[in-house]
């Protein structure tokens, strides 16, 4: 087992500040939209599917465009750049009446998923060009990103406390900017490939089976959102107080984040050591097995502990296996296109489903994770029938 090198550690920072940034607003952001400016929840399953519907996209043509032609760090730091710009318009909506509110809101999230599209495949790509275990580097990444994550709402709640929404949100942007200030100063840029390498020729002909599979099961992931309403609803059975409850809800998304942080890593170690594909099968079965165990049981404050719990070790099994299977399975000098394509085919999914999921959720929540459920079940199969590696 080698050394890490100093480009997966910058990267790591960098990813690290950036979910101290986003993670502390995403703490709040379902219930701020929700419950204080009265979007449903087959809205906000709309708003998240677009969110990711618009990442997706960008994910997908920012990846051939930064092995051509960007060049990965400049693709990725405008990307971050970008989503920094947009996150100032969360702290704008504190400002403005109802309908404005909600507009500013709603574009602060799509324009920070605009960011993320365009800056993920380049990133990914620098981290898939790195020598050595492909789990095992994206597991110290992903740990790092979630790591974030849990710092971020922990120190956001003190904010919420003395200056209410529009705190987290001007404490956000500061993170936000270390984030960008450390990938423009740590990182080199990488050579551009040159070479166009033909979509077709991006895997060998049986690894697109891969991307299938993850395809039909990112149609059964579903956003934290969903869950962390379930909490501020149930948290009214304990408490009254306004902040007291969003309180509750921060702490159950630093617990999920908790979890997904210390599963990354031991993820990436067993992909290493099982390979993609029977890696990916073991997370399509977690997520079937969660989504049948929670719907069984019910939406209890016990129960939605255990939803959120269960949720934050499946993220890191999914968001690791899915690229470091795609790093393992992508020809040399694509890995930007690899990314691009695995990004763009996930995310077109994750905007179906979680509309169907959202439009579910309204109607029974039990309905939305029989829905889940059944797409971990469909791919399945297509993992099984997918090559070795």
């Amino acid at each position: 087992m080698g050394r890490i090198p100093r480009k997966v550690w910058v990267l790591g920072l960098t990813s690290f500040f950036t979910d101290v940034s986003t993670e502390s607003i995403m703490s709040v952001f379902p219930v701020y939209l929700y419950y204080f400016l009265g979007l449903g929840a087959y809205g906000l399953g709309i708003v998240e599917g677009l969110a990711e519907f618009i990442s997706s996209v960008l994910k997908g043509l920012s990846g051939p465009l930064v092995d051509r032609f960007w060049g990965r760090k400049k693709g990725a730091l405008f990307g971050y750049g970008l989503s920094t710009a947009f996150k100032s318009l969360f702290l704008l909506s504190t400002y403005l009446p109802g309908a404005a509110a909600l507009k500013a809101v709603i574009a602060a999230r799509l324009g920070d998923r605009l960011g993320k599209g365009i800056r993920t495949s380049p990133r990914d790509a620098m981290l898939a060009s790195v020598e050595g275990e492909k789990g095992r580097i994206f597991g110290i990444h992903r740990a790092m990103d979630q790591a974030g994550a849990v710092v971020g709402p922990l120190l956001a709640i003190p904010f919420l406390y003395a200056f209410g929404f529009r705190g987290v949100f001007a404490f956000a942007l500061i993170p936000s900017v270390i984030a960008v200030l450390i990938l423009g100063l740590g990182v080199p840029e990488e050579p551009r490939y040159g070479r166009r390498v033909p979509i077709i020729q991006t895997f060998r002909a049986a690894n697109w089976r891969y991307i299938l599979g993850i395809s039909v099961l990112s149609a059964g992931v579903f956003s934290i959102a969903f869950p962390l309403i379930a909490v501020f609803g149930e948290s009214a059975r304990l408490l009254v107080d306004v902040r007291g409850r969003l309180t509750v809800v921060m702490l159950f998304f630093v617990l999920q984040n908790v979890l997904y942080t210390a599963s990354s890593y031991p993820f990436g170690r067993m992909l290493d050591a099982l390979g993609p594909r029977n890696s990916l099968i073991v997370t399509a079965a977690f997520l079937l097995c969660m989504d049948l165990l929670v719907a069984s049981l019910g939406l209890g404050m016990f129960q939605v502990a255990l939803f959120v719990s269960l949720y934050g070790v499946f993220m890191a099994f999914f968001e690791v296996g899915r690229r470091a299977a795609t790093a393992l399975i992508t020809e040399h000098g694509a890995y930007g296109q690899g990314m691009g394509i695995m990004h763009l085919s996930s995310g077109l999914s994750l905007l179906a489903g979680n509309t169907v999921f959202g439009y579910l959720w309204s109607r029974a929540p039990w309905m939305a994770l029989a829905f889940s459920a059944s797409m971990a079940a469909l791919s399945i199969p297509i993992f099984a029938l997918s090559a070795r590696k």
